[in-house]
């Protein structure tokens, strides 16, 4: 009687550790992909007060190489995103309209923090902070459930 579970415990066992395996390789851009929104945010030194965000229902949305803005449930901003996640820090570039913007990024979990130039021109950052006439913003983001 004891013999079939153990049998099929043993049959079953390389099938989770398959699934385990196919887990552990999603990469960071398969992690980005869904919706996030804006937890806070600081620029050029100074924090945006949460009260400001919070009356901005502002939804970042990763959806295969590319970036979606909305606000209200509207599409404000699309773009597309390349990432390098073998950099350190891990590297962003947000393409608009053939202009890139350069940051970096790091994801734990459900939360994204990145920290990228506001204009084209800007320099990548290499931290996560930011200074003023640094032209930086720096958004941590949460995964939206």
């Amino acid at each position: 009687m004891l013999r079939k579970p153990v049998v099929l415990l043993a049959t079953a066992m390389p099938f989770v550790f398959l699934l385990q395996s196919a887990s552990a390789q999603k990469t960071d851009h398969d992690h980005l992909q869904g919706h996030w929104f804006i937890h806070s945010m600081e620029k050029n030194g100074k924090e945006i007060p949460s009260e400001r965000i919070k009356s901005i229902d502002l939804v970042v949305e990763f959806s295969g190489d590319k970036l979606i803005q909305k606000v209200d449930g509207k599409i404000i901003r699309e773009a597309r995103i390349r990432i390098d996640s073998t950099a350190t820090p891990k590297t962003i570039d947000t393409t608009f309209e053939e202009l890139v913007e350069k940051g970096i990024y790091k994801l734990d979990g459900d939360e994204l923090t990145i920290c990228t130039g506001t204009k084209p021109s800007s320099v990548r950052p290499t931290k996560f902070q930011t200074a003023v006439n640094r032209n930086h913003v720096l958004m941590v983001l949460r995964r939206k459930r």
